[in-house]
């Protein structure tokens, strides 16, 4: 603790400290003459941690953002018409008004995201070498879990909607990677909420078929209704590719890094050393004019 007084005392004029102290009119509020005297403790200070800010931001890697912007068919105006044609053609009458389902958004949104639905595209595409390949280029480190490559793209996915508009941010090392997580993952939620639609409705209209053939003429007519919404809902989801989400805008391989501000992390580095460096100055000038010699 002696060194360093000592060393700190080397830094600072002490006989302009004296008349400072001397100096009955001086107030700490006027840091001007503070930081002139202090100035030498200022700049070790601040270039310190303007070095160990430096060193900080180049420790982390560079990421970036992909981003996908979408509609939803949910609420789609197009499928009511297309709906219309489609009862026109398989022999509807305009007595009985039929609403064909549409997808859910929410539904989508939670499949997206879902352990399951993730793990499964990992698999079928055997990503966990891609998403573990720092980790992995020591060979004596096994390949982790799925579960933790599900955890790793969650948690780079970022979901914002807007009104009608939706929009997905991927963040990864690799802006390709990026671009591909972003395209792929939405044309794979299309694709399962069209299938699963279609498979739906082929169960509904199976069924129905089944239970009209013992039916009174009124309740025939109701399934004969019922089975006609049900092919309405399949031929939708056999022609919309985009049955959930429709893209506006897909995902372009980013240039430019979205991070890290490595320009504002010096400068705040700079700033918390200057701000440092002046409470020490504070300080020590604070115990030397209450240092009994001085009384």
């Amino acid at each position: 603790m002696n060194r360093l007084a000592e060393y700190f005392n080397k830094l600072v004029d002490q006989s302009t400290v004296e008349n400072l102290i001397d100096d009955a009119d001086i107030s700490l509020t006027d840091l001007t003459q503070l930081i002139i005297i202090y100035r030498k403790v200022i700049v070790l200070v601040t270039s310190l941690l303007v070095v160990i800010s430096i060193a900080y931001s180049l420790s982390i890697p560079r990421y970036y953002e992909s981003t996908i912007l979408m509609v939803s068919n949910s609420g789609s105006n197009n499928s009511g018409g297309l709906s219309s044609l489609i009862g026109s053609a398989l022999g509807s009458s305009g007595d009985v008004s039929l609403s064909v389902s549409k997808p859910n958004l929410e539904t989508a949104l939670a499949i997206l995201r879902s352990r399951k639905f993730i793990e499964t595209y990992i698999e079928e595409n055997k990503l966990m070498p891609i998403l573990f390949k720092d980790s992995l280029a020591d060979k004596s480190i096994e390949l982790p879990e799925l579960r933790e490559g599900y955890e790793r793209i969650e948690s780079s996915m970022n979901v914002q909607i807007d009104k009608s508009l939706i929009k997905m941010t991927i963040t990864w090392a690799d802006p390709k990677f990026s671009t591909k997580l972003a395209n792929e993952l939405i044309e794979r939620v299309n694709d399962y909420m069209r299938k699963e639609a279609i498979e739906e409705s082929m169960k509904s209209i199976e069924f129905l078929e089944t239970e009209l053939t013992n039916k009174d003429a009124n309740t025939k007519v109701i399934f004969s209704k019922l089975i006609e919404k049900q092919m309405q809902s399949m031929v939708l989801a056999n022609v919309r590719n985009e049955y959930v989400f429709k893209v506006i805008d897909p995902a372009v391989a980013p240039v430019n890094p979205s991070g890290p501000q490595r320009r504002l992390i010096v400068l705040f580095g700079a700033f918390i050393g200057f701000i440092l460096s002046l409470f020490i100055s504070v300080l020590h000038f604070r115990l030397v004019t209450m240092s009994p010699e001085k009384n």
